[in-house]
């Protein structure tokens, strides 16, 4: 879990399995783009904001049957967790923008619960 205060950005990682995913992000950011660690701190609050956001917005396009939302909500996932150095949650999102690119019909509320749950951590 994420926690934001206004007058400074704060993460909190619960203790759990999946913890590891915010120090391998953390990790991944400090040696492959040379960021201090306040600036990583800013791109992890801001990319907790942005994955809790398409997360909702493919959560609607499913619900409204809309292939091209969640064509767009899960590239941009996909995007933010490539960038985080997240490549296998980033290979759940690709399955889902690649499915929802083709019209394919596959279990993408099951797949996006899968996805939400691996990153609640940063939710």
């Amino acid at each position: 879990m994420i926690e934001k205060s206004l007058g400074e950005a704060q993460l909190s990682v619960k203790k759990g399995a999946d913890c590891d995913i915010v120090e391998q992000a953390r990790s991944h950011l400090c040696c492959s783009y040379s960021l201090q660690d306040e600036q990583v701190q800013e791109l992890l609050v801001a990319a907790s904001k942005t994955f809790a956001e398409n997360l909702g917005k493919a959560d609607d396009a499913v619900a409204q049957s809309d292939f091209v939302g969640l064509n767009d909500a899960s590239h941009s996932l996909k995007g933010g967790l490539l960038t985080l150095g997240l490549e296998d949650f980033a290979e759940l999102a690709k399955k889902i923008e690649q499915g929802a690119k083709s019209g394919e019909k596959l279990p993408y509320g099951q797949m996006l619960a899968e996805l939400r749950l691996r990153l609640s951590e940063f939710l």
